[in-house]
């Protein structure tokens, strides 16, 4: 059954809207008589335009190699000579009053509608939107190889920061008196603690993924921050609270780098010098009170300086990424500020006015949960807990093993260190099996060429169900680190850590299991 020319036409036309390459069709005097909706896209021009126009007027195409303008070289059928039936050429094609753009383009002759003289068509593939594509999967390879490398560095780094922080805790513990060499030992802890939420912060930009929340308690993290960034400057602070101000489910290190972003942006507004206050407030909101907020309970903490201020302009783009009046600013600072927030269900926004200052407001939901679990990130209670008992301590790093042993035995325990998981379930039977089990297991998660403390913890627990169990890391965005339960663990403990927080876990997990 034939179709008639009407409907061969109206399928052809059809055939023609659905490519997404432009297609012209050209005839022997240059005049464009068919076009498809693509090539009125690439070209910016509707289709009524194009229609009945000269192809040179429309468009313009340069031999990106050669040089000269393909449509000087001679009329329009000696295209031939430059781009031939399956020889795509990439040239430049420049649009009128537009940027040129990357262009494949293929011609070739076709019999006339009239039957008695060869037409053109013209294909032109956009080449800049395979570019941009090509550029992003190289741009991903090359993030998930800095994801490896960052991981790795990341671990190791934050093990050897493990070994500092532990032998400072260690000289802290065995000094036990006040004066400028306890001084200078506090403020070494408290920077490698800050060492170590940049590893935190450089593996959430080059990874992502997700890290522990807790149940935690802001206001220690705006004086810790505050703290150490305006140590030396002439810019102070003060902080006013609720007397029993409400915890926020967050992950501790990101609300630093949230706190510390802060910090730092009130310090540069304030140049000559001034006072940062901040203010943290039990908030309970009835429904739309904020805007993107529902109704509940919430911690409002607001950070405000006297500072040059932000201008009406400036205000509504300071949250976007790469945004930045600062000479030397990277403009991520809010925006992974913003992230963060959001992430765990708050808001930020900013008010501020020409020379007179700028307040960064906040808002977190209460966490349902008021006591932290045992993430141990962080504890609250600052006091040594000493303890009886004997620990077994599986980690491959050989500095990492005999520190950790130093601090357990200054707290009052019994050691045995191991280096892999086999060895560590081979001790753990044999203790058992002898009358004198240990009491707890402190596991390193990775063990390069070896068992690693996940496998070996899941061994130990099917032979054991009472096992006490704790990990440990530094590889802080693992998914055991967010869901140690869920991989057979009673607590996880990120490196690097003090020694406060090795005994109050111990403390906790073992006075539980009496």
């Amino acid at each position: 059954m034939h179709k008639s020319q009407s409907e061969q036409y109206r399928l052809f036309e059809t055939l023609l809207s659905k490519v997404t390459d432009a297609f012209a069709f050209i005839a022997t005097d240059g005049t464009i008589y068919e076009c498809n909706s693509a090539f009125s896209q690439l070209t910016g021009l509707n289709k009524e335009d194009v229609l009945g126009s000269n192809w040179m007027d429309v468009i313009q195409l340069h031999d990106m190699l050669e040089g000269p303008q393909v449509e000087e070289l001679a009329p329009l059928n000696s295209l031939m000579d430059v781009v031939r039936w399956n020889e795509p050429k990439d040239l430049d094609l420049c649009l009128t009053g537009k940027q040129s753009l990357s262009v494949e383009v293929t011609i070739g002759q076709i019999s006339s509608r009239a039957g008695s003289s060869q037409d053109w068509v013209m294909i032109l593939k956009d080449k800049s939107t395979k570019e941009q594509l090509e550029s992003q999967m190289q741009r991903l390879d090359s993030l998930e190889s800095l994801s490896l490398l960052t991981g790795g560095v990341a671990h190791d780094f934050n093990n050897l920061l493990t070994v500092v922080l532990g032998n400072v805790s260690m000289a802290r513990l065995e000094l036990q008196e006040s004066g400028p060499l306890a001084e200078q030992l506090l403020l070494a802890e408290k920077a490698a603690m800050q060492a170590k939420e940049l590893t935190d912060q450089l593996l959430r930009l080059a990874k992502g993924g997700s890290s522990a929340a807790d149940a935690v308690t802001i206001d220690e993290i705006v004086e810790e921050g505050a703290q150490f960034i305006l140590r030396g400057t002439n810019v102070t602070y003060s902080v006013e609270k609720d007397e029993k101000l409400w915890p926020a489910h967050v992950n501790r290190g990101q609300m630093s780098q949230v706190v510390n972003n802060l910090v730092i942006n009130a310090r540069q507004a304030m140049p000559q010098g001034g006072v940062l206050r901040v203010s943290l407030e039990n908030k309970t909101l009835k429904s739309e009170a904020v805007e993107g907020l529902k109704a509940g309970d919430y911690i409002c903490i607001e950070f405000s300086d006297k500072g040059m201020g932000i201008s009406a302009e400036d205000i509504t783009h300071i949250f976007e990424p790469y945004y930045t009046t600062k000479q030397d600013g990277s403009g991520l600072g809010l925006a992974s500020s913003l992230s963060i927030i959001k992430k765990y269900g708050g808001i930020i926004s900013a008010d501020s006015e020409l020379g007179k200052g700028t307040t960064f407001i906040i808002y977190l939901p209460r966490s349902e949960q008021e006591k932290p679990i045992h993430t141990l990130d962080s504890v609250s209670n600052n006091t040594i807990q000493k303890g009886s008992g004997r620990i077994l301590i599986m980690d491959d790093m050989e500095a990492m093993k005999l520190v950790a042993g130093e601090i357990l035995e200054a707290l009052g325990y019994a050691t045995v260190l191991t280096s892999n998981g086999e060895e560590a379930i081979e001790s753990y039977k044999r203790a058992k099996e002898s009358g004198d089990p240990f009491d707890a297991v402190v596991f390193d998660l990775t063990v390069p060429g070896g068992m690693g403390g996940e496998e070996a913890c899941k061994l130990l627990r099917a032979y054991d169900p009472n096992l006490v169990a704790i990990a440990t890391s530094g590889y802080t965005n693992s998914d055991v680190m967010s869901d140690y339960q869920g991989a057979g663990f009673n607590a996880v403990i990120p490196k690097p850590y003090r020694i406060k927080e090795m005994s109050r876990a111990l403390y906790l997990l073992l006075n539980e299991s009496d």
